[in-house]
């Protein structure tokens, strides 16, 4: 009789240990949808955050290349590599439009522009990255 009286406490305390854990769990993820753990999120209305766009990509080979990507006014050229995203310099306002004749990237002629842009792109880039 001792053993049948123990081994029901036991099921009652696995009970209330699951049911606690299954609360707990259910509190959590209801609060992760309300984005409670997300105050660096939160801090920013989507409204105040800057655009990104991402003008121009090229390949350099399968896991890796370099792309140009304006974020809010200011224009960067990044290196991408698989687990990897690297700034490599920043170009001026109206750099990247000077060289595409004034015509962003993704309308009608720009298309046969882009590559003297990755041209100037990567000579400029290259003159920063020389070791004098």
């Amino acid at each position: 009789m001792a053993t049948f009286s123990l081994f029901v406490r036991m099921l009652v305390a696995l009970g209330v240990t699951l049911g606690l854990l299954y609360a707990v769990a259910r509190v959590a993820r209801a609060a992760q949808g309300r984005g409670l753990g997300r105050r660096h999120e939160r801090a920013r209305s989507p409204a105040r955050r800057p655009p990104i766009e991402v003008l121009a990509r090229r390949a350099l080979s399968r896991s890796s290349g370099i792309s140009i990507v304006r974020v809010g006014r200011r224009v960067f050229v990044l290196a991408t590599a698989h687990e990897r995203v690297e700034c490599l310099g920043e170009l001026q306002p109206g750099e990247l439009e000077e060289q595409l004749g004034q015509s962003p990237p993704g309308t009608a002629g720009s298309e046969d522009r882009l590559p003297s842009a990755w041209d100037a792109a990567i000579s400029t880039l290259r003159e920063l990255t020389v070791r004098r």
